[in-house]
């Protein structure tokens, strides 16, 4: 399978040819200097982790294959969480406040 890692320095995908994923990764977003919304997510936290043995077989402009980066830290997971819970308690506290008004 093929997987594209972007490299901020060069700003140019790295193309690599690996084992496949037992589920395949979503996404395909590029770099931007925009953030991904308030919340600030990164491409990072929609790709797939490159799995181990994989081998680089050139560079491109555009993504290849699935997304992915070789960035793995469990403080990353951590941060993702704290970003996915608090948008899901806002959109919970939007949907309470809309009942309690129509309530009413």
């Amino acid at each position: 399978m093929k997987y594209s890692v972007y490299d901020y320095d060069r700003k140019v995908y790295d193309y690599y040819e690996g084992p496949s994923l037992p589920i395949p990764p979503t996404g395909g977003f590029r770099q931007t200097s925009k953030t991904l919304g308030k919340v600030g997510f990164s491409p990072e936290d929609f790709a797939a982790i490159l799995p181990a043995g994989s081998r680089k077989t050139g560079s491109g402009a555009d993504p290849l294959g699935a997304i992915a980066t070789k960035r793995f830290s469990f403080s990353t997971i951590g941060k993702n969480n704290f970003k996915i819970l608090s948008l899901g308690a806002l959109i919970g506290l939007g949907a309470g406040w809309f009942y309690w008004k129509r309530r009413k």
